[in-house]
């Protein structure tokens, strides 16, 4: 369920995307567009929309690749949540394979937080269980360089042994953000997937 994608690489074109930022969707047209100018003029979806692009900058800096992006971001809107997204793109270096990508990319702020070491220091002696698959990357890669890698962000375990489903969900903290409201997105995000298991018994 995860609309997050890491990298993606065709014919030398590098794509990456910065999703952050979050809101529901509306009941009727007029509501759902009240609550996307919302998110497009929320200071503090902004601000996360940003920190994630300047990540992504300085991860793909490191590696020599230069990109183009849109200083104003899009609308990703999917079955009952919107989020703030910009498109990375740019060339490829020949020396510069999607896994190279990946390794600088991954974990990303939205699941390793940020600076990354100190964040997954804090993380392993906070969480009290595993993420197992969680927050990983999936995907593919050909012979000729080719491939996509997502991040299993929004994810489901399923356990046919003892007929149980983990779901899996998460929102990105950053200074300024109610804890009330980061809860009521992350139920958002896990009845995307919950309404699956309810809808088929």
């Amino acid at each position: 369920a995860t609309p997050e994608q890491l990298v993606r690489v065709h014919n030398k074109t590098i794509e990456t995307e910065a999703l952050a930022g979050s809101i529901s969707r509306g009941e009727t047209i007029e509501k759902d567009n009240l609550l996307a100018k919302k998110l497009l003029k929320s200071n503090k979806n902004i601000r996360e929309q940003k920190f994630v692009i300047d990540y992504i900058l300085n991860c793909l800096k490191k590696l020599n690749i230069k990109v183009h992006f849109n200083n104003t971001p899009n609308l990703l809107k999917i079955h009952n949540i919107q989020h703030l997204l910009t498109y990375i793109y740019g060339e490829l270096p020949n020396d510069i394979h999607l896994l190279d990508v990946a390794k600088v990319l991954h974990p990303t702020p939205a699941v390793g937080g940020f600076p990354k070491k100190e964040t997954i220091k804090v993380i392993k002696k906070t969480e009290n269980f595993s993420r197992d698959l969680y927050a990983g990357t999936i995907g593919w890669f050909d012979i000729l360089g080719n491939g996509e890698m997502i991040v299993g962000i929004r994810s489901v375990l399923i356990d046919n042994n003892i007929y149980r489903a983990r779901l899996y969900a998460g929102a990105g903290i950053i200074k300024g953000a109610n804890p009330i409201k980061e809860k009521i997105e992350t139920d958002i995000k896990l009845n995307a997937l919950l309404t699956i298991f309810l809808d088929n018994g």
